[in-house]
């Protein structure tokens, strides 16, 4: 995050408005910049300041008397029959139970997350965990040739590692990870500055969600971060990084072309 994107967001980052990827990018950027954490800081005084002011405005007691005498007329009015006020309550009543019994289920589904909404948000959930707590990498290595032996014994199944430092998208290790109740292969790539989490498990595993995955990748965006989903060689495949769209669909399809060329094989 450079200077001018942390300024559109610091009032926003002061008023506790922006959601918690953003909130992170703009806590680093000032405690990097010394000039954005000194506006920060200003900006914290100045509402210090309003806060402690004393701006109520108080109604003049000539202008309070003159709302008065306007309202007067109406408050003396006479009421409505209750027999005629309780016939409307009981029509509006009517009609809102009417509403209830056949939006009910509409909205009830609306409201609801399909099981693929929760899935993606778990996986947003896993990747933003795993820059907050500083646990990115179980095992550090831009060498394939360590990445992928490092997870025999520790899953029942091979998941393939593609080299793309070529491609500007350099390995940096990997990890283990849980998803839906299950251990995951999660592979770490970089691209400049950003964070790639590639998740991987057996396909079968996927059959839990009651929503099935086509063939063509299936893609969701959540608090900002993108998540692209496929399945290949009997396995599903999870990227998802605050890349722009373009940029993660380019590395899924450097992905692809990688476990196309070589099939994985069960532990």
């Amino acid at each position: 995050m450079n200077c001018e994107e942390a300024t559109t967001l610091i009032h926003a980052h002061a008023d506790g408005e922006l959601d918690l990827a953003h909130a992170l990018e703009v806590d680093r950027h000032l405690a990097e910049c010394t000039a954005c954490a000194r506006s920060a800081e200003q900006l914290g005084a100045l509402r210090g300041a309003i806060g402690g002011a004393n701006l109520r405005y108080v109604v003049p007691t000539q202008l309070r008397e003159r709302i008065r005498a306007a309202l007067s007329p109406i408050v003396e009015q006479p009421p409505i029959a209750p027999w005629f006020r309780w016939r409307y309550v009981a029509a509006a009543a009517a009609l809102a139970a009417a509403i209830l019994l056949i939006g009910l289920p509409w909205a009830e589904r609306w409201w609801q997350p399909g099981a693929a909404d929760r899935f993606a948000q778990e996986v947003v959930s896993n990747h933003v965990r795993s820059l907050l707590a500083d646990h990115l990498l179980d095992v550090a290595s831009e060498d394939k040739h360590t990445v992928k032996p490092w997870f025999t014994g520790r899953l029942n199944f091979s998941p393939q590692v593609a080299d793309l430092k070529d491609r500007d998208f350099p390995l940096v290790g990997g990890r283990l990870d849980v998803l839906e109740g299950g251990p995951v292969a999660a592979l770490v790539y970089k691209h400049g500055k950003h964070v790639i989490n590639l998740f991987v498990r057996p396909a079968a595993q996927s059959a839990k969600k009651s929503t099935s995955i086509a063939e063509q990748p299936r893609r969701a965006t959540f608090q900002g971060f993108h998540v692209i989903i496929w399945m290949e060689a009997g396995l599903e495949y999870v990227a998802i990084s605050d890349l722009n769209e373009i940029e993660l669909q380019e590395f899924v399809n450097l992905i692809q072309a990688t476990t196309a060329e070589k099939p994985s094989t069960s532990g």
